[in-house]
């Protein structure tokens, strides 16, 4: 029969920091899920929350579907990249699953758009009921607090419902215990209907809270230099073939009194993710238990790299964080496994994927086919991405000719997997009103995958090719100035 599809995507995961991925952390579930199926180490990611998502679930380039930014009213503007929210024109890949008789549910948060203001104001237009998935079990905003007792009320939901919650309620467990019950149901009632699960988890995103005994155990591992830690596991990353054995890397400059900071946020963070793994491991015994793991696609990864208070350490051996385009922010490693379909076992690859790539795989193996139209019966623009099953089933796939990325006035172009251009790393708003030329960085990342040496000055008619077909890409995507986002931004904040 179709495949269930089982996605986890843990929110600001550090490229290294899970056992899966040569970390500490200790994650024998996703460990299982690339010991029995296949790692790619270079799954790209649009860097930051919203985008990410908008990328997986539509299948197009934020740009194109509105979210180049966050979710939410004072991200829309009158930019066509920069709407705060999902179109209704383009269909979810929840949706279209959803039409072919999947049971559809998310579980963990949504953060695309129609964010309540308030407990009293129902859920509409872009809310996820309203976008294909049967059930809702988690938040609408960006974050909340694991342990919910705070004076704005309780922002978890069960569809349109708060979930009632009891004295230590704690939303890993709490969230996957709802998914869990429900599919329990659907066992019992309608065995032969496939699911699409879809766990955007919240870990490990602030607000950080864990169990204290967990915290504790961490802390342990943690009260040691955290050049140690940043030595061991790029060791370890050569070790398992995620890290080329012959790569530079420069470790940072872990000096200063950040450190016990960093050492304390790693510990909670650690907590979060061990406790995603164990419950991940519950829903992998339910499948098992009822016959359904084997003929599951299940996917785990990141929705971009860890944020900057950690990410020196948490996205070892590249630099950069969450919201940047170096490496480090962009980055993720992905697990698949998916024995019925063919997916290698222990296997590693070292081709690029993208996030983009994640919907046409998913229509593959359901065999459901993109729609040439939408609701409002204008033309769809087909799909960006590429169905990732032959690359998964161990044969070669080229990588995309271009990537591109635009964020926050940074801009980057991978080419063919290996040359990567990023201009303006460090934003300056006073330069780009001025209209100073791009200033550019480029990148082997064949020789030189964490990006220790710039190679612009060498290599200046590759800068001169990448940077011509960013110029053509960005009018076409709504990449406009970022001082005209800011502007538009500051006129949203003084309107309300």
């Amino acid at each position: 029969g179709r495949p269930n599809i089982v996605l986890l995507l843990f929110d600001d995961a550090g490229y290294s920091e899970m056992s899966a991925f040569g970390g500490e952390i200790h994650t024998p579930n996703v460990e299982r899920i690339a010991r029995e199926g296949m790692t790619v180490r270079r799954f790209y990611t649009a860097a930051r929350c919203s985008p990410t998502r908008a990328g997986i679930l539509t299948g197009h380039h934020p740009h194109d579907v509105g979210m180049a930014d966050l979710a939410g009213p004072k991200f829309k503007t009158e930019f066509s990249a920069y709407q705060g929210q999902l179109p209704l024109g383009i269909p979810l890949v929840s949706e279209l699953l959803q039409g072919a008789g999947y049971k559809t549910y998310l579980q963990g948060k949504w953060h695309l758009g129609d964010i309540p203001g308030s407990q009293s104001e129902p859920l509409t237009g872009s809310a996820p009921n309203f976008r294909g998935f049967d059930y809702f079990f988690g938040i609408m905003r960006g974050q909340a607090d694991p342990y919910p007792n705070n004076p704005w009320g309780n922002p978890y939901r069960r569809n349109q419902e708060t979930i009632p919650l009891t004295s230590g309620w704690f939303s890993i467990p709490g969230l996957n215990q709802e998914t869990m019950q429900q599919l329990e149901v659907q066992f019992q009632t309608e065995k032969d209907a496939p699911f699409f699960l879809f766990i955007a988890s919240q870990s490990p995103h602030y607000p950080l809270a864990a169990p204290e005994d967990l915290i504790a155990k961490y802390r342990k591992v943690y009260d040691q230099p955290l050049e140690n830690i940043w030595n061991e596991r790029v060791a370890q990353l050569r070790h398992l073939g995620l890290f080329p054995e012959k790569a530079p890397t420069k470790i940072p400059n872990f000096a200063g009194t950040r450190a016990e900071d960093i050492r304390e946020q790693s510990a909670v963070r650690a907590a979060m993710i061990e406790a995603t793994d164990t419950e991940f491991g519950k829903l992998l015994r339910l499948l098992e238990e009822n016959g359904q793991l084997d003929n599951t696609l299940i996917i785990v990864a990141s929705d971009n790299g860890a944020a900057a208070e950690t990410s020196q350490l948490a996205n070892a051996p590249y630099r950069g964080a969450k919201g940047n385009l170096n490496e480090g922010g962009v980055l993720s490693p992905l697990v698949a496994r998916w024995p019925a379909g063919g997916i290698a076992a222990g296997k590693i690859t070292d081709e690029m994927i993208t996030y983009l790539d994640l919907m046409p795989t998913f229509l593959s193996a359901t065999t459901v086919n993109y729609p040439k139209q939408w609701l409002s019966g204008s033309p769809l623009q087909p799909l960006q991405g590429r169905n990732l099953l032959p690359l998964l089933r161990g044969e070669k796939q080229p990588p995309p000719e271009y990537f591109f990325w635009n964020l926050y006035g940074a801009f980057a172009v991978l080419h063919q997997g290996r040359w990567k251009l990023l201009g303006n790393s460090a934003y300056d708003e006073n330069k780009e009103r001025n209209h100073a030329p791009p200033k550019t960085e480029l990148y082997d990342l064949l020789s030189d995958p964490a990006e220790t040496t710039n190679v612009a000055s060498k290599e200046s008619a590759m800068v001169a090719l990448l940077l011509e077909n960013y110029e053509a890409w960005a009018p076409q995507h709504g990449a406009v100035p970022h001082y005209q986002i800011l502007d538009a931004y500051k006129k949203n904040r003084s309107a309300n």
